[in-house]
């Protein structure tokens, strides 16, 4: 079959931030689980899955996932109102920063609660809002910045490039590397907790903040284009 070449993707923060941002919603997603009481900041289905389990059998709390879910379509909702409500690209490129930004500052919250307060009752509730909430901003930030290229969820990433290597024999590099990233992430999180359980939020507190920190010096970067099969 011939190959279809779309338009190359443009990118206002460049593809490094996005491979950042994946790790860091990798290793949140770990230690949330592993840590917080076996839920996840920002895997969404997961979340709905446990709270139907939650709510159909007596011995599984509901508070968790209610509270991920509930604090994660705050950040989603906050998030998409500012950085989709200014058309021009430049504002809405700086929107997208503010965003990240804003990311960033609650991770670090986690993170510094994490390291100086043991994560029980009310505050593994706070924990387990504040970084749900910064995985719903950085969700919707990145819808905004790339539809194809999600960070904080991989199904439809796996997918897509499972069957384009099977259809095309060909890979998408981001979505190769957004995966790796998650991967890693999450390991170096649980590597860190399982030597000191209190600083394992630092890494991904450092991941995120670092790719907030090249959002704001990044230039608008171009991609290759994806490919398909022209059936």
């Amino acid at each position: 079959m011939p190959i279809k070449h779309d338009l190359p993707r443009w990118l206002p923060v460049g593809p490094v931030v996005l491979v950042l941002l994946s790790a860091g919603a990798g290793a949140t997603d770990a230690l949330v689980f592993t840590e917080l009481g076996k839920v996840f900041a920002s895997i969404l289905t997961g979340n709905l899955v446990l709270l139907g389990a939650a709510a159909g059998l007596s011995g599984i709390e509901l508070t968790p996932p209610l509270t991920v879910l509930v604090a994660y379509l705050v950040g989603v909702a906050g998030a998409a109102r500012w950085c989709r409500a200014m058309p021009p690209m430049r504002r809405r490129t700086a929107r997208i920063r503010h965003c990240l930004a804003g990311e960033a500052a609650l991770v670090v919250v986690v993170a510094v609660v994490a390291v100086f307060a043991d994560a029980v009752g009310a505050i593994r509730i706070i924990l387990l809002a504040v970084a749900a909430l910064a995985m719903g901003v950085q969700s919707a930030a990145v819808l905004v910045i790339d539809r194809g290229s999600p960070t904080t969820y991989m199904t439809s990433t796996f997918t897509s490039l499972v069957s384009d290597l099977a259809a095309n024999r060909r890979a998408d590099p981001l979505a190769v590397a957004r995966i790796a990233a998650v991967v890693a992430g999450a390991a170096a999180g649980v590597a860190l907790y399982s030597i000191s359980a209190h600083w394992g939020f630092v890494v991904p507190a450092a991941l995120i903040a670092a790719a907030a920190s090249l959002a704001y010096a990044a230039r608008d970067t171009a991609l290759p284009a994806r490919t398909t099969s022209d059936e």
